[in-house]
């Protein structure tokens, strides 16, 4: 599976489109909206086929990927980033939909 992406803008607040992952060859796409600005993206570079899954399927490097969304990594300590301190007067609340289209 090869992939590549491209960032298809965010708006604070407000449940927006934020990434949008296609495969090469037009095979897919996966387009997330979400509340936060940050995104990890995880492709398993260090499975070897160990670990198995459902199925009996082995799970093998670059089988899959995962996105998460989240505040920006090392918010605390940038001033420049949006705040990611929650007063204990405040609710935490955080929204994300994954849209999957194919062809």
């Amino acid at each position: 599976m090869r992939i590549f992406r491209r960032v298809c803008g965010t708006r604070a607040g407000r449940m927006s489109i934020g990434r949008c992952i296609g495969f090469r060859g037009g095979e897919g796409v996966v387009g997330v909206r979400m509340r936060l600005r940050g995104m990890q993206f995880y492709r398993g570079n260090f499975r070897d086929g160990s670990v198995v899954g459902k199925g009996g399927h082995a799970y093998e490097k670059h089988a899959g990927f995962c996105l998460e969304t989240q505040y920006y990594p090392d918010t605390p300590n940038n001033a420049n980033f949006p705040s990611c301190i929650l007063d204990p007067s405040e609710t935490y609340e955080h929204s994300t939909v994954y849209r999957f289209s194919v062809g």
